[in-house]
């Protein structure tokens, strides 16, 4: 694989993220759906760089990983946010295989 077009987008993606920011900024106020999908598209983005699955946010990751110490831990802190988050991510995940 040519390595040139990888840093063509990874110089986009400097001009990408700030813009992907301030446009969910604008739709916490005005279109939330819209700004939950820019925010799995970044939850998506931050598990795939740290070597997960495409398609898999990291709630769906740590909750099959739970008998690492990781999962466990993000789980009980995302649980507490909000009761079940890992259950209904594994699940909705499962579903979308």
């Amino acid at each position: 694989m040519k390595r040139w077009p990888l840093i063509l987008i990874w110089l986009g993606l400097w001009l990408v993220a700030p813009v992907a920011l301030v446009r969910m900024a604008w739709a916490i106020v005005r279109a939330p759906k819209r700004a939950w999908l820019i925010a799995i598209g970044f939850d998506d983005l931050g598990n795939v760089a740290a070597n997960g699955q495409l398609g898999q946010t990291i709630s769906s990751r740590a909750a099959h990983a739970r008998p690492a110490r990781w999962g466990c831990l993000l789980c009980a802190l995302l649980d507490r946010l909000d009761p079940g988050h890992c259950d209904r991510a594994m699940t909705a995940r499962d579903q979308n295989l």
